[in-house]
């Protein structure tokens, strides 16, 4: 085998590894969690669901939503070469379904919070503790940006981020869905997390 031969094959087989095959195995929790979700009774959401517009968001690149923090889905989560072009030095996976794909990896740290959108799994603890992760990491690393997801980017994810607009820069829960939706039109957080966000608000506004 010649020199081009060997660096070709080599770059194949470390394509394949590093992004093919965490790639395969995003789609295929996605396909099997979307079959489960499908089975499963459906939480009441604040906005009626536009199931094309969610499933087209799946194609999108993390969103800058303020601050260092991006907003994205479980794709995204799989995608080494996006999360070191965004400068990710934290990964928060704000689900029970998907893996921490690179946790072996030096460059990423994880902070995961384990919890269903089932309109059931309440999300109070896992707001005071993200908004306090975020608000700790900050502070050390500066110069890095914070992914936040969970299956679609839509509803867990978003209301940690919800959560720290009303903390971190006073907005109430109207403003920082609209925010939100600015940025990202197709998130839709349960009725569920929006009571839970309020309680948790109304019981830390003073911290």
């Amino acid at each position: 085998m010649n020199v081009l031969n060997y660096i070709s094959s080599t770059a194949t087989e470390v394509i394949s590894k590093s992004i093919v095959a965490p790639l395969r195995v995003v789609s295929n929790k996605v396909t099997e969690y979307r079959t489960k979700e499908e089975k499963d009774e459906k939480p009441d959401r604040i906005y009626e669901t536009n199931k094309y517009e969610q499933y087209k968001s799946l194609t999108y690149e993390p969103i800058n939503i303020i601050d260092n923090l991006y907003l994205g889905h479980a794709i995204n989560a799989g995608s080494y070469y996006v999360l070191k072009k965004l400068n990710i030095g934290l990964i928060m996976n704000v689900t029970n379904e998907i893996d921490n794909y690179f946790e072996d990896c030096k460059e990423f740290e994880y902070a995961k919070y384990d919890i269903s959108d089932n309109g059931k799994d309440k999300i109070n603890n896992h707001l005071i503790n993200s908004y306090l992760k975020i608000i700790d990491y900050q502070k050390t690393y500066p110069d890095k940006n914070i992914f936040i997801h969970c299956y679609m980017g839509a509803s867990r994810s978003v209301s940690v981020i919800l959560y720290y607009l009303m903390k971190q820069h006073d907005k109430t829960l109207d403003e920082a869905i609209e925010f939100v939706k600015n940025k990202k039109n197709c998130i839709n957080i349960s009725t569920r997390f929006r009571d839970d966000i309020i309680e948790t608000y109304a019981c830390t506004s003073t911290l």
